[in-house]
């Protein structure tokens, strides 16, 4: 099983083009489990069907939208025909304001637009997709922002939060790891990412996450590797598509973690 992005950015910093992607169309094909390289954000527009995101199953129909983060894995059973807007983006390029929104979702309970939000939504929707096809184009990161904020807009939780310059410094970099941490990204790396110096981003980090950085990036790739195993993955794929740079750094982070071997998990929870 193989960790693939299947859309393309397009990326042309002169003319201010951000990593963001957007597709508009059905399907009625069977998904496959699978988790994307960046955040996405879908929303229905027809059709019925269970989305099953990290095991857990959800009904969704028109108005129906969610955000996933790169660490979790989705699939559908469709009962009809799904048309969705399927906007796939980096949260490097948002403002800390939407960040501070996807971080504060309730995922246990899937977000509904009213039929004047689809329809607002949607008309920012095909600005976006129509970007998104010019030749040498891309999407603007205010009608990005837009597409989100509308989407986020009824989010109470949300909305009534205010964080910190530190809380917004965090998030930033619990996101960014979220999506990057195939790459491995250092302590150093994750510091300026945040805006801190190393020593004091390492401190705020274990306070905010409850653990250290570093063992906070061996979490999520065991947990990405453990749904790889689960559904089939050999060992030697699991280790390097869930970001490990050795078999042996694997196995051994691997044990620590679930105090089982890679194949004695995969024999005990393969689906």
């Amino acid at each position: 099983m193989k960790n693939e992005i299947t859309r393309q950015f397009k990326i042309n910093p002169a003319n201010s083009v951000i990593p963001i992607y957007i597709g508009c169309g059905y399907t009625n094909k069977i998904c496959p489990l699978h988790a994307h390289k960046y955040y996405e954000l879908e929303l229905v527009l027809d059709g019925e069907a269970t989305h099953i995101i990290n095991g857990q199953q959800y009904e969704i129909k028109r108005g129906s939208a969610y955000i996933l983060s790169p660490i979790d894995f989705h699939t559908y059973a469709l009962h009809s025909p799904l048309k969705a807007y399927c906007l796939n983006f980096d949260t490097s390029v948002i403002s800390p304001k939407l960040i501070s929104k996807i971080f504060s979702l309730d995922k246990t309970k899937p977000i509904t637009l009213s039929e004047e939000q689809i329809l607002d939504a949607s008309a920012i929707g095909d600005i976006l997709f129509k970007e998104c096809r010019k030749e040498n184009g891309g999407c603007s990161v205010e009608l990005c922002e837009s597409f989100l904020s509308l989407i986020l807009a009824d989010n109470e939780s949300a909305n009534k939060k205010t964080i910190s310059a530190q809380d917004a410094g965090i998030q930033r970099a619990i996101a960014y790891l979220n999506t990057h941490f195939f790459e491995n990204p250092s302590l150093e790396d994750m510091a300026k990412i945040a805006g801190y110096n190393t020593s004091y981003f390492s401190n705020i980090f274990k306070k905010h996450v409850g653990e250290s950085y570093v063992s906070r990036l061996n979490s999520i790739k065991v947990e990405y590797s453990k749904v790889l195993l689960s559904h089939g993955a050999r060992v030697i794929d699991a280790c390097f598509d869930s970001g490990f740079r050795s078999l042996s750094s694997f196995l051994s982070v691997f044990k620590a973690h679930t105090g089982l071997s890679p194949n004695e998990y995969k024999k005990l929870h393969k689906k």
